[in-house]
């Protein structure tokens, strides 16, 4: 809106003034840079295209091993007031206190049925058995030392706290509700919410619940997350497939040509790769922790991939309109395909450039910072407009332009394209 309206009436109302204080530095210089580069690169379009793409994709290979997360409060500053407080209930009580994983269990009946009892049993004492649990807390939890017979016959009784004592009346009135539909039982790890351990305990409680007549619900922290990203994730291919499906189709109608779209789809998705692929090497592996001041928690939390697709795929398709648009300008004033495209980067390099170097300005900024989810995500920013400024807008797309030739500005003819009468394919 800015720029369709209040621009255009600015440039009007100041004229040739808006160039007064303008700053003349080396422009003629750096236009014949990329006029002269891009001719080279044109001149090799299979050595530089081929050695580029394979360092995209290796540098991408880092992600086939993302494990996606969510942020604890170990991304948090040491001296932030709920870092602080985690750090001591971790030091005290151990890291899976403040991550209890509740098992939620429902009946038609009654959670306290012989057999339902039976069943909460045969779990608490699973869980008790199990290497990374450190506690369970249950209605069959108590200091009474009574087979679980016994047990049954308790919780049969209609008001079993007058046998069991005040044990069995704080695990009523803790873990029961009073109609006996629903029970719980508390499962402490012995690890945090985001380890490794703790999500295989969540997984393999969800995949063997107690069982008798119960309907079984797991929560907590560690379940939350693991739904959170599950959710997150179950729509994300759908949303790149749109996304590259409704960019495809607006950049045909603008450019007429079926490759066109096709290579810039491609070449963005693959300059995110290449982010996504760094983001992994260094925050969830931990390379460069020290260098740029965090401690990797090693996991990618969940949702810079999707943020960083959203906010680079707009900003790198943005630069591909820009350069496209002056190479064929170009190219349908001449019918010269390397000319064009020699031409487009001499005359758009300089701009693409330039806003390029503004936004990793900007988000390096965010990369400085002391929480770990925007230093992650401003760092993505910075490098994914880095590699797409550069080594596509520079290497990628004029080797490409090159090889592909004239079937670049190829499209149906009963669609508006087709070699335009005259031009001289190179």
């Amino acid at each position: 809106l800015v720029a369709l309206t209040l621009i255009p009436a600015l440039l009007a109302t100041l004229g040739t003034r808006v160039n007064r204080f303008s700053v003349r530095l080396m422009r003629s210089g750096d236009r014949m840079f990329w006029l002269r580069f891009s001719r080279w690169v044109m001149r090799h379009p299979v050595a530089v295209a081929v050695p580029v793409t394979a360092g995209l994709l290796l540098l991408g290979a880092p992600f086939l091993g993302v494990k996606l997360g969510s942020p604890w409060a170990t991304v948090l500053p040491e001296d932030a007031e709920s870092r602080v407080g985690w750090d001591i209930v971790a030091q005290q009580f151990g890291p899976g206190e403040l991550a209890q994983i509740i098992v939620v269990n429902t009946s038609e009946t009654s959670t306290l049925s012989p057999d339902n009892i039976a069943a909460i049993h045969e779990f608490v004492q699973r869980m008790e058995a199990d290497p990374r649990v450190r506690r369970v807390d249950s209605i069959l939890s108590t200091d009474l030392d009574v087979t679980l017979e016994e047990f049954q016959f308790l919780y049969s009784l209609s008001s079993p706290e007058t046998i069991g004592g005040p044990q069995v009346a704080f695990a009523l009135d803790e873990l029961v509700s009073d109609d006996r539909s629903l029970s719980m039982i508390r499962v402490v790890p012995d690890h945090g919410p985001v380890s490794d351990a703790a999500h295989d305990l969540a997984r393999d409680i969800r995949a063997s619940p107690p069982s008798g007549d119960l309907d079984t619900n797991v929560t907590g922290v560690t379940p939350d997350l693991q739904d959170t990203v599950t959710r997150m994730y179950s729509d994300f291919p759908k949303v790149i497939i749109y996304v590259s499906v409704m960019t495809y189709l607006a950049l045909f109608f603008l450019f007429r040509s079926v490759v066109l779209p096709l290579k810039a789809v491609a070449l963005n998705i693959l300059s995110i790769l290449a982010s996504f692929g760094a983001l992994v090497f260094v925050f969830q592996q931990g390379h460069f922790q020290s260098l740029l001041g965090f401690t990797s928690q090693g996991i990618t939390e969940a949702s810079v991939p999707i943020l960083l697709f959203s906010i680079v795929f707009g900003l790198s398709m943005d630069y591909e309109v820009f350069l496209l648009s002056r190479i064929k300008e170009e190219y349908e004033a001449t019918g010269d395909n390397t000319h064009a495209v020699a031409v487009g980067m001499e005359k758009s390099g300089r701009i693409i450039t330039s806003a390029a170097l503004v936004l990793i300005l900007v988000s390096a900024g965010f990369a400085s910072g002391d929480i770990l989810i925007v230093k992650t995500l401003g760092f993505g920013v910075a490098l994914a407009i880095l590699i797409d400024s550069t080594v596509v807008r520079a290497l990628l797309v004029p080797a490409l332009m090159r090889l592909f030739s004239s079937a670049n500005w190829w499209a149906p003819a009963i669609l508006g394209g087709g070699t335009r009468p005259g031009t001289r394919p190179s």
